[in-house]
């Protein structure tokens, strides 16, 4: 094994022993106080702007089933979430997915439960056990039934800007599944979707509850790293402002102005801050972006601080902003 093989399983190993640092709670949010009121009255925008949806979509279903697999092993139905799930079953999108037979089939009681379950989660039925949480019938929308990929993008389209694209981090494999899925949407003409997957080498080794890492085949075990990993992807993407979502983050498409209206005014805020930054930039002046930034809180008091030239203070703005 190669030394920064080893020295990488020591840094993350320290990580968890570590664990997440502590926060200090010193005072509510509060309008000026890490909320910022948005002005009815928007910036000027210019139309032809890009803004692009980020939306990590590689998870899988699997975890939001667990029960029903603990139901087949089991064979338990007491349990409150399996019971549940019965009771409501009518109600998932998912259930107006199923081969119509099936579904007949079940209502008239001509079929186990079990052999229902199996069907929902195995690959020759709706294999909701493997499918990424994207793919996964979500809401029933009148005549039609949408997943999380196909309303990410009703929704985002929405947005009253021009140039409106989408990045969806998914799983290789089920690459033509998704394409499948959004191809189903009308009026997607002139509109960029692109796919990237989250890089192995971004991995983290598996440690058992003492910290040792965990071996399989003389080799160690890996599972896929959180969000953060993603920020590779994030950076290779180039436009003007970024919308980052959560694939299953979407409201029913009925319900979704009020999400519209608040995403809406944030690329304005967006805009303006950005506006403002640029003029400072050009015409670097401390005094001016410590008045901006009491305004919008971008930066800290310690970043401030270490300010002692035009060009410190030019660095600091040449960076994205969040």
């Amino acid at each position: 094994m190669a030394n920064s093989d080893v020295n990488e399983i020591l840094k993350q190993q320290q990580k968890l022993k570590k664990g997440a640092p502590e926060f200090e709670l010193v005072g509510p949010c509060t309008i000026g106080e890490g909320i910022v009121e948005l002005d009815s009255n928007t910036s000027i925008f210019n139309s032809e702007t890009k803004i692009t949806w980020f939306i990590p979509a590689s998870g899988s279903g699997s975890r939001m089933f667990q029960f029903l697999y603990d139901f087949l092993e089991k064979r338990n139905n007491e349990n409150s979430d399996f019971q549940k799930f019965m009771k409501n079953l009518k109600s998932f999108a998912f259930y107006h997915s199923m081969d119509v037979n099936v579904r007949d089939k079940f209502e008239e009681g001509q079929m186990e439960v079990t052999d229902l379950i199996h069907h929902l989660l195995v690959e020759s039925g709706l294999n909701l056990g493997k499918l990424p949480k994207g793919l996964i019938p979500f809401h029933v929308c009148q005549d039609q039934i949408l997943n999380a990929f196909q309303e990410q993008v009703l929704q985002g389209l929405k947005l009253p800007f021009k140039n409106i694209d989408f990045h969806f981090t998914i799983q290789k494999e089920f690459e033509q599944e998704v394409l499948k899925s959004l191809n189903e949407i009308d009026n997607l003409k002139g509109t960029t979707i692109q796919f990237s997957v989250q890089e192995k080498v971004t991995d983290s080794v598996a440690f058992d509850s003492d910290f040792n890492p965990i071996m399989v085949s003389q080799d160690f075990l890996k599972r896929p790293s959180g969000h953060g990993a993603l920020l590779q992807n994030l950076n290779r993407i180039e436009t003007e402002f970024i919308l980052i979502k959560n694939i299953d983050n979407v409201q029913h498409i009925d319900r979704s102005d009020e999400s519209i209206k608040q995403w809406t005014g944030i690329i304005y805020l967006l805009n303006e801050v950005k506006s403002q930054l640029f003029e400072i930039w050009k015409s670097p002046n401390l005094n001016q972006l410590k008045d901006v930034n009491k305004q919008f809180q971008i930066f800290s008091d310690e970043q401030l601080k270490l300010i002692t030239t035009d060009e410190d203070l030019k660095n600091l703005l040449n960076r994205p902003i969040s």
